[in-house]
């Protein structure tokens, strides 16, 4: 993911066939290493572009299913010299869109004006760009996916699981049926059959250094078992995005959205062990991704933009004090999104009709996210914490302390370097911990895992008696505040503590090291406490990645 200084805001353009929704574009970033217009092998005639859309073209006109492409792929490797750049040998994605085992739809258009065409072969014959072509994405249908599950054995009995748990406080929050977005929920789910789902997207490199990525939206069931929410047979696929440029999602999510719409209605299905059907209703309550996603499909500005938090209208600052970076000065009263600001902001940048990036209070247009959430979509967005807290904050603190970049800074731990790497390597994990703990001058390569592993269970005893008593204590209050949240079993005190406790981290944050490097990362922590009260503590530190369809631990 891009930091701070290298992230831009995304540009506007307007797609004439969705109504007049304005879609984020990114342009290229990255020289790849190996490219998409690189050949499927040494000697192929084709290239890796021209096979990916071969094979998807080729599936979704024979009517393949997710589980057919799946066989496809395994075939067309078999016959392939080895090495190759064959589709199917990195991403776990499609061993998810095989055990949809349903029919797909690719849907063409245009790459310079985003119109829809027909086929690969139906360039745009209103645009005279002549570097324009015709891309693709996907789309599945929803209501097959939860109709496979329902006829599984046991399936309902896992949907249960709200009415069967065990709390060990009953005032307390300790799973997303406690947080208030839910419980506003209640009043759709009528019976048992009754379901309620949270979105997921982010992008992979669909081959090492590309700028060629793919994003595939998900959906996972919330009346499931925590335990069982992320398993590869229980996330439905709603669609996925192939492309050198991040997805557009009000275009993106269009069928997505339909889908969604009709599930509200409700599908019927045969559930296992009953002998007429039953009628299920779904319904999106929440969702979340990392910041560039969040603002790609909330139709934001980036955490590079002056308006940019999805919770609230602070106004960002860029300044020779901050060395030109975007950054979030510390503001003791926030003012939070509504429904109304929101209606009004989106109603003013649609008054403007200009095509180029304009937004009014960080908004750039409206979001199909609005109308297929049941809630206020910024309220419903969870804090992905994986993103923010652990490869965000986390490593933002020790680069901070530790880098050379900032060793003159009355704040620097640089020449402690040594001693805190002796520290962190004579730390003796549990076996059970896969990721091995790294030097701080290895900070590039420490990984999500390794992040939280430092966070709360290394940063305290590696820090103490070489910072400074004043600053070591500002990282305690983020270790209790951050603690507090993740508890298993959080009572109202707990939320009202961790939300002073941050306030009090961000306000001495700043203090001890200034407007530089008061980071949009930290300034989500505002906003923890908030989201866990609405959203509960599995939804926020529990984040789904993309490594759950590869069956890493949570």
């Amino acid at each position: 993911m891009c930091s701070e200084e290298e992230e831009g805001d995304f540009d506007i353009y307007c797609c004439p066939n969705v109504g007049n929704i304005e879609c984020p574009d990114v342009g290229n970033t990255q020289a790849p290493i190996t490219q998409p217009t690189d050949l499927l092998y040494a000697g192929a005639p084709i290239t890796i572009t021209e096979s990916i859309t071969s094979i998807l073209a080729f599936a979704q006109k024979v009517d393949l299913s997710g589980a057919g492409l799946g066989e496809l792929l395994n075939l067309i490797n078999v016959h392939l010299l080895q090495p190759n750049n064959c589709l199917k040998s990195t991403h776990s994605f499609f061993k998810q869109l095989e055990s949809a085992d349903t029919k797909f739809k690719l849907d063409y258009y245009c790459s310079v004006c985003w119109k829809l065409r027909t086929s690969l072969q139906d360039r745009c014959d209103t645009c005279l760009d002549p570097k324009r072509k015709v891309d693709y994405f996907v789309s599945l249908p929803l209501r097959p996916q939860i109709a496979k599950m329902f006829s599984r054995p046991g399936f309902i009995d896992k949907l249960r699981y709200r009415q069967n748990r065990k709390k060990k406080n009953q005032s307390n929050v300790e799973d997303i049926y406690d947080g208030k977005l839910y419980q506003e929920a209640l009043i759709f789910l009528c019976d048992e059959y009754s379901i309620t789902l949270m979105w997921y997207t982010d992008g992979i490199a669909l081959y090492e250094s590309s700028n060629y990525s793919l994003w595939p939206f998900f959906f996972v069931i919330n009346e499931l078992p925590p335990e069982e929410r992320f398993k590869r047979e229980n996330i439905i696929m709603g669609a996925l995005w192939g492309c050198h440029e991040k997805p557009h999602p009000n275009m993106f999510l269009q069928r997505t959205c339909q889908e969604i719409l009709l599930l509200r209605e409700g599908v019927e299905v045969n559930v296992h062990g009953e002998e007429k059907t039953r009628l299920v209703k779904g319904y999106v309550i929440c969702g979340t991704g990392d910041a560039p996603a969040k603002a790609a499909f909330l139709n934001i500005k980036t955490h590079a933009g002056f308006e940019s938090c999805p919770k609230c209208l602070i106004v960002g600052e860029k300044s020779d004090e901050s060395d030109d970076v975007m950054v979030f000065p510390h503001e003791e009263i926030l003012q939070l999104r509504t429904r109304e600001n929101y209606d009004k902001h989106l109603e003013e940048v649609m008054k403007s009709g200009t095509q180029t990036d304009f937004a009014v209070a960080g908004v750039k247009g409206p979001s199909i996210l609005y109308s297929m959430l049941t809630n206020f979509m910024f309220d419903s967005t969870g804090i992905d914490s994986l993103h923010c807290l652990f490869l965000g904050l986390t490593k933002q603190i020790f680069r901070v302390l530790f880098d050379k970049t900032f060793k003159d800074e009355p704040f620097s731990l640089h020449k402690f370097s040594d001693k805190v790497n002796s520290r962190l390597l004579a730390i003796h994990l549990p076996h059970f911990v896969q990721r091995v703990t790294l030097p701080v001058d290895k900070l590039y390569l420490w990984k999500g895992s390794l992040c939280r592993n430092v966070f709360f269970h290394m940063m305290l005893p590696v820090l103490k008696g070489i910072m400074p008593d004043s600053s070591f204590l500002n990282i305690v209050d983020l270790v209790d505040g951050v603690s507090l949240l993740n508890s298993d079993s959080i009572s109202s005190d707990d939320i009202t503590r961790a939300g002073l406790v941050l306030l009090k981290f961000c306000a001495k944050f700043q203090d001890i090291y200034g407007k530089r490097h008061m980071s949009s990362n930290l300034h989500q922590l505002r906003h923890l406490h908030e989201t866990v009260r609405d959203l509960a503590p599995l939804f926020i530190m529990g984040t789904f990645t993309l490594e759950h369809l590869n069956g890493a631990p949570k």
